[in-house]
């Protein structure tokens, strides 16, 4: 088997001779246009409610339904253990379902 010697192509940083750098400007005449985004804007998904103004939240859920949820509205998760009077209510991360009240 015989070894590879492997030389670059271009040449190392002390065979270059130093030159001066040259700062070359281009300009864009006035009446180009502006570049403008091509794939389709996609709509907010925490925005006012078009109904009663309220804000939402919009998603889809792993089928393909759309929820609208409330972020300003606390929820809660029961925890109830056998033989206490009542839960225990931890902060849920989760939003209820918005019930619009402009319909």
């Amino acid at each position: 088997m015989t070894d590879l010697l492997l030389i670059p192509d271009i040449p190392t940083v002390d065979v270059v001779p130093a030159q001066q750098l040259r700062l070359v400007t281009v300009e864009i005449p006035p009446t180009a246009e502006v570049p403008v985004r091509a794939a389709k804007e996609h709509p907010p998904c925490h925005a006012p409610c078009p109904t009663c103004g309220a804000l939402v939240l919009t998603g889809e859920t792993t089928t393909g339904l759309l929820v609208v949820g409330e972020p300003n509205v606390k929820s809660y998760v029961p925890t109830w253990l056998p033989d206490t009077p009542r839960p225990v209510l931890h902060e849920s991360r989760g939003y209820p379902v918005h019930r619009c009240g402009g319909r």
